[in-house]
């Protein structure tokens, strides 16, 4: 788990750029190598029926993304993609984070390099320093390993 300690960042991207980087994380499916995105605040379907869309700065027709909802911290949903259609603002701004490696656009997420070129704020806090501030404020250092969540998890759902 997290073996690269990356530096987490923190980047505004568009719908466009976001829909790009997600098409990018599926689109070796369902082949799951290191661009497999790992992801929360969203929930979304994808086909591997369609070609995948790599590399790319941003998306404004859905290849295999079929459906994208996203969920802003105070509550607000947003569907921004539904039945391979968008149906959101494509224009509009989310903030995310992701460990400096895809920041600089690895692994294709060349829309992630352009957002963090745009505006990119540094955060004091590594990968490894993340989940171990998880583990001790979130679950106040009690871990069960033998838990298993339910599966498939409802957050990427492939439809093939």
């Amino acid at each position: 788990v997290l073996p690269f300690d990356d530096l987490i960042y923190q980047t505004e991207v568009t719908g466009a750029e976001l829909l790009a980087l997600l098409e990018n994380a599926v689109s070796r499916a369902p082949a799951r190598d290191g661009r497999f995105a790992h992801v929360a605040g969203l929930e979304m379907s994808f086909s591997t029926q369609n070609p995948g869309v790599e590399d790319s700065a941003r998306v404004t027709t859905p290849s295999r993304i079929a459906d994208l909802t996203l969920y802003r911290a105070a509550g607000e949903k947003i569907v921004l993609v539904e039945d391979f259609t968008v149906v959101g603002d494509l224009d509009a701004r989310f903030t995310i984070a992701a460990g400096d490696f895809l920041m600089a656009g690895g692994d294709g997420y060349r829309a992630l390099k352009v957002a963090a070129d745009r505006k990119l704020e540094k955060s004091a806090t590594s990968e490894q320093e993340a989940l171990a501030n998880y583990l001790e404020h979130y679950l106040e250092g009690q871990v069960d390993f033998r838990y298993r969540p339910p599966f498939p998890d409802s957050r990427v759902v492939e439809l093939n």
